[in-house]
């Protein structure tokens, strides 16, 4: 099955790669292909004093996108280290940039941070612990491997000279590349504000019934539930520092869960950036537990966006909460785009 898929995504990017070489009216090329690799050096030791080295591909993408008129688009994105995926695949129309219709498979609206493409976000992690778990990319027994993303219809747009942007959706809560077999739906948006230039402050919220992927919570596998969750966070980008940080709720089959990160990155001569994060997260209020993680590192982009990292994290659970594992972990990330 995994031969065929990729004997298939194969031959679909051959005859793309050929289409884009084609030109419209305007002289734009009607197809455009992205591409990036992340290969991963990972060194991890546990206070159990348990140790582990590894080299691996973190990541390897091919994202499309294509223009078949002034109002119609689609894009796709494969994803070809294992688990061999398809991320995205949509159709866009653009009524004005005040409305535009998209559906199809793609992120959902929920958390700033979970819109920050892994080849951009400033994280060799790909994204802070909080929106990990809040986003259905990992460790939430409920809902997870979806890498934020969903299946359904969104409407969005820009106001008042792009400071205001608007999102809203119906999703079918279950993940990428699966069927809907949920009488229920997620319904959420997301609110940007961009009071003035560099700043902008974000709200995003995603909820409703969906099938558990998972057992947990008090929930078993294949029951359905009710799932809330909201954001709020602000992003500041004053060359040379670029802040961003948001809190983050949540609540599933009546337990809460919150977390909250702080990212700043500080820009230096000859494209070198320092990187400092920290999150919190506490997947059960009433239990009084919480993971703290911290990162220290430092990037050296050497062409486009061609990257070099080199970062230190460490976490911190606390009283058995059932995500993390306390520790430390050095990486180096060596990333290509084309």
């Amino acid at each position: 099955m995994k031969k065929s898929l990729l004997i298939v995504i194969a031959g679909l990017l051959t005859c793309i790669s050929a289409l884009a070489q084609e030109k419209d009216c305007c002289t734009q090329p009607r197809i455009q292909i992205k591409g990036y690799g992340q290969i991963l050096a990972e060194y991890t030791h546990d206070t159990d004093a348990t140790t582990a080295a590894t080299l691996g591909i973190n990541k390897m993408e091919v994202l499309a996108v294509g223009q078949i008129n002034d109002r119609w688009k689609w894009g796709v994105t494969v994803q070809f280290n294992s688990p061999v995926m398809l991320k995205d695949l949509y159709m866009q129309y653009t009524f004005a940039p005040q409305f535009r219709v998209r559906a199809g498979q793609f992120k959902t609206p929920f958390s700033y941070e979970n819109q920050i493409a892994p080849f951009i976000n400033p994280l060799i992690t790909g994204g802070t612990m909080p929106t990990v778990y809040f986003s259905g990319v990992g460790m939430d027994p409920l809902y997870f491997g979806t890498s934020g993303r969903d299946m359904g219809v969104e409407l969005s747009g820009d106001l008042l000279q792009n400071k205001l942007t608007y999102k809203l959706v119906a999703m079918n809560g279950q993940g990428m590349n699966a069927k809907d077999f949920n009488l229920g739906k997620l319904f959420g948006g997301a609110l940007y504000v961009r009071p003035y230039t560099g700043l902008t402050l974000h709200t995003s919220y995603l909820g409703g019934k969906q099938i558990a992927m998972g057992s947990g919570k008090g929930v078993t596998k294949g029951e359905s539930y009710t799932r809330h969750r909201a954001s709020a966070g602000i992003i500041a980008d004053y060359q040379p520092v670029t802040v961003s940080a948001e809190y983050m709720y949540g609540k599933d089959n009546g337990i809460t869960a919150m977390g909250a990160y702080l990212t700043a990155v500080v820009h230096l001569p000859k494209r070198y950036d320092i990187v400092l994060s920290g999150d919190y997260l506490t997947t059960d209020r009433s239990a009084k537990e919480a993971l703290y993680t911290g990162t220290i590192g430092v990037d050296k982009w050497f062409y486009g966006q061609c990257r070099m990292q080199l970062q230190y994290n460490y976490s911190h659970p606390t009283n058995n909460i059932p995500v993390g594992t306390k520790g430390h972990a050095l990486r180096a990330q060596l990333q290509f785009m084309f």
